[in-house]
């Protein structure tokens, strides 16, 4: 019985270096895979700058010749122009000019013109026009860079060029609209 005690403790010294031999294998493996293997990554950094939107109205200037009693303000912001005129005969008008100024830095754009205009009657006795102070047409898609303004010139007349039948016969209040609604522009 000896004798195989001895081949069992031969056994296990085998058993013993082939589990070393093993291990170092499998570190030899390891390694060798991890030489081999790469993390690839990509990293960055970015600023990204202020960024302001202010869209407004300044600088209301009434026109010389303008009928007395007439008021023009801005308000809400500055983004309401307010005015109020009595025009009582023929030839009586109110014209005024406002800076649309785009004090922040992003570019703006005319996203929308809303005019209530006149009615086909009252455009007989009565002219309401808002343009660029060049006389220019505003019109949608209208660039208003950052930094920069635009002088829009608003004037409503009592036609003096009328027949009587088209005078009105009572007296009327009208509100009259020109709504600009800026965006940003691509």
């Amino acid at each position: 019985m000896l004798k195989i005690r001895r081949k069992r403790l031969m056994g296990t010294g085998r058993q013993s270096v082939l589990l070393v031999a093993i291990f170092f294998m499998a570190i030899f493996i390891g390694v060798g895979y991890s030489y081999l293997n790469n993390n690839l990554a990509v990293t960055g950094i970015t600023n990204i700058s202020k960024n302001t939107w202010n869209v407004h109205f300044e600088d209301i200037n009434v026109t010389t010749g303008s009928v007395a009693g007439g008021t023009s303000t801005i308000e809400d912001d500055s983004a309401v122009v307010n005015f109020q005129v009595p025009l009582n005969t023929p030839g009586d008008y109110y014209e005024f000019t406002v800076d649309v100024v785009n004090s922040g830095s992003i570019n703006a754009k005319i996203g929308s013109i809303v005019n209530t205009g006149l009615t086909p009657d009252q455009k007989k006795y009565l002219e309401y026009v808002a343009a660029y102070s060049d006389g220019t047409e505003i019109k949608e898609n209208d660039l208003l860079n950052a930094n920069s303004s635009a002088t829009i010139k608003i004037k409503v007349k009592y036609r003096n060029d009328i027949e009587e039948s088209d005078l009105p016969t009572e007296d009327q209040n009208l509100d009259l609209t020109f709504n600009l609604n800026y965006v940003q522009a691509d």
